[in-house]
């Protein structure tokens, strides 16, 4: 049977389900930066057409590879807790694909960076030309190379040029072209590529629930946060050694110990239960109008000659990002591990 991905309604109905079955499939191990997560459409690795299967192991980029996307688009796990998404008609080379020294270079098109833990250790730079763009907290980036721009939906990044450094926050872009020209703009703006990527992070928060109550059961000792691999989606989710994370689009990602703690209290009959939920209540993304459709970025172009759906079953909205609330839980766990590496930097 074809597995396709769940919409939230579809996870309160059947998640109680999916915590029951343990996690059974092949463990998929990368010990670096660049894990082609997932694909749709045309993408090329060294010319290369990458497809990704169920049970298959996952590609990987080499330092200095390239990554081309022609009408499609790709998922790229970096370091735990940071993903890269790749629209169409965009190219990347991976400098660096050291956890401790991940470099990644746009050469063209546009890049979605999701910042949802930055781990103890590791680091995660992007390049455009001369510019330099580190990522300092909890955040998600867009990077455009025509018009050269970078936005920050949430968060915050830092841009260096020609010695010249500019710390940018939400809701504020920055010019490539070597001006440094600082700019506002609208977070719920958001075109095709967008929706997508905020599609994208609800199916890995789906997976993320029965991966980490399978690492709790199986009673793997949690060293790191890292990806873990969930075969009854298909790809590879984020657990947080401790506690809870919420992303920047506003979805979770709970630690073995975190969903221990939920589902222990519901067991014993205790008063205040709550189950996790992925995404609690955050619909505050790109806005809609019935006549004109979602407002779009600059680059609304992206969207014009290429129809690349999301997986049949879509969230109907895309939430811009809340901000992050943290405290602590302890967590165990057992699973595939993609890769892992670095400590909780910011939790819930």
């Amino acid at each position: 049977m074809k597995l396709q991905p769940l919409t939230t309604s579809a996870m309160t109905i059947l998640l109680p389900i999916a915590l029951s079955i343990p996690i059974l499939g092949q463990q998929v191990v990368g010990v670096k930066s660049g894990v082609i997560h997932y694909v749709e459409g045309d993408v090329f690795a060294s010319d290369q057409k990458v497809e990704t299967k169920l049970g298959a192991k996952f590609a990987e980029l080499k330092e200095n590879q390239v990554l081309r996307s022609e009408e499609g688009r790709a998922e790229v796990l970096l370091n735990p807790g940071v993903f890269l998404r790749v629209a169409e008609t965009s190219e990347i080379r991976m400098i660096s694909n050291k956890l401790s020294d991940t470099r990644v270079e746009l050469l063209s098109g546009s890049v979605l960076v999701e910042v949802s833990e930055l781990g103890d250790g590791n680091a995660t730079s992007f390049f455009f030309k001369e510019h330099q763009i580190i990522f300092r907290k909890t955040s998600l980036v867009r990077i455009d190379a025509d018009p050269p721009l970078v936005k920050v939906y949430q968060g915050e990044a830092s841009v260096t040029f020609n010695g010249q450094m500019s710390v940018l926050k939400t809701g504020k872009s920055l010019s490539l072209d070597g001006n440094m020209q600082v700019a506002k703009f609208d977070v719920k703006e958001g075109d095709a590529f967008y929706r997508w990527g905020s599609r994208r992070a609800s199916y890995v928060a789906m997976a993320n629930v029965s991966t980490a109550r399978s690492l709790l059961n199986s009673g793997y000792a949690m060293q790191n946060s890292g990806w873990f691999y969930n075969p009854y989606y298909g790809f590879a989710t984020f657990i947080p050694m401790n506690g809870m994370y919420r992303n920047p689009w506003g979805y979770n990602y709970y630690s073995p110990g975190r969903v221990y703690r939920y589902y222990s209290n519901y067991a014993q009959g205790g008063g205040g239960y709550q189950r996790p939920t992925t995404n609690p209540g955050h619909n505050n993304g790109p806005a809609y109008n019935s006549s004109l459709g979602y407002n779009v970025d600059s680059r609304s172009s992206m969207s014009s000659n290429v129809n690349m759906s999301a997986p049949s079953q879509s969230v109907s909205s895309s939430p811009s990002a809340p901000s992050v609330s943290r405290s602590d839980a302890a967590g165990a766990g057992n699973g595939g591990a993609v890769s892992q590496g670095g400590g909780a930097s910011g939790r819930r």
